[in-house]
C-alpha cells in the first residue's frame, strides 16, 4: 500500500508541476553545420538537421554525434541552432 501511495503521489506531483511549465519541454530545432575534410580544408559540406531536443546546446551535441558518424573523415567547423516553430495547417508537405 505504501508504493501505491508513493506512485500516486510521484505521478500527481508531476502532473501539477507539468502545468506550471517548471518542467524543460522538448522542441525542434533546425541545426545547420560547415564539415572540413581532412586538414587542407578544400573540401567542405554544409550538412542541417531538425533535432529534437531540450535546448539549442541539446541539438547541437545530437547533431554533432550524428554528422560525424555519417561522415567519416570530416570535422566540424561550426554549428548553428535555431527553434523550428511549426504552424497548424491543412496542407501536407
Amino acid at each position: 500500500m505504501k508504493k501505491f501511495a508513493f506512485v500516486f503521489i510521484l505521478l500527481f506531483s508531476g502532473a501539477v508541476w507539468a502545468d506550471t511549465g517548471l518542467y524543460a519541454k522538448e522542441g525542434e530545432f533546425v541545426v545547420s553545420g560547415v564539415l572540413r575534410k581532412g586538414q587542407d580544408g578544400f573540401t567542405i559540406k554544409l550538412v542541417q538537421s531538425v533535432e529534437r531536443a531540450q535546448s539549442e546546446n541539446e541539438a547541437v551535441g545530437l547533431f554533432m554525434k550524428k554528422a560525424l558518424a555519417l561522415h567519416p573523415g570530416y570535422s566540424i567547423v561550426t554549428t548553428l541552432a535555431s527553434p523550428l516553430k511549426r504552424q497548424d495547417c491543412d496542407v501536407a508537405i
